[in-house]
């Protein structure tokens, strides 16, 4: 997994007082900042987008993109993945409502 000992104290302290971000976020970026390949997934909305805005989209995501990414994969049914959403709202999860198609895959273009 990830070593802490691979962030500096000043890049984690610099980002911890630019955003003004929880620990685990800032943790997050910090790693992203040194690896261009991180990706950051968080369900904190303004971590999302002070990160989209340091990185890009694509290197950011919450848990309905990897519910969803696990259903591309295949890794997931596209009911399963909902019944892990409905899962985390009912355990208290501040999560936008979704309707049970979010998860389905679109159709394959025709070649």
């Amino acid at each position: 997994m990830l070593d802490d000992q691979n962030i500096s104290a000043a890049l984690y302290l610099d980002l911890l007082a630019r955003h003004g971000l929880g620990d685990g976020e800032t943790e997050c970026i910090a790693f992203a900042t040194l690896d261009i390949t991180a990706r950051i997934a968080t369900d904190d909305r303004r971590a999302r987008r002070i990160s989209v805005g340091l990185f890009s989209k694509t290197r950011v995501t919450g848990s309905l993109g990897l519910l969803r990414d696990c259903v591309m994969a295949r890794l997931l049914s596209s009911s399963e993945a909902y019944s892990g959403y409905v899962a985390m709202v009912q355990r208290g999860g501040f999560l936008p409502v979704i309707n049970d198609d979010f998860f389905i895959p679109p159709p394959q273009a025709a070649s």
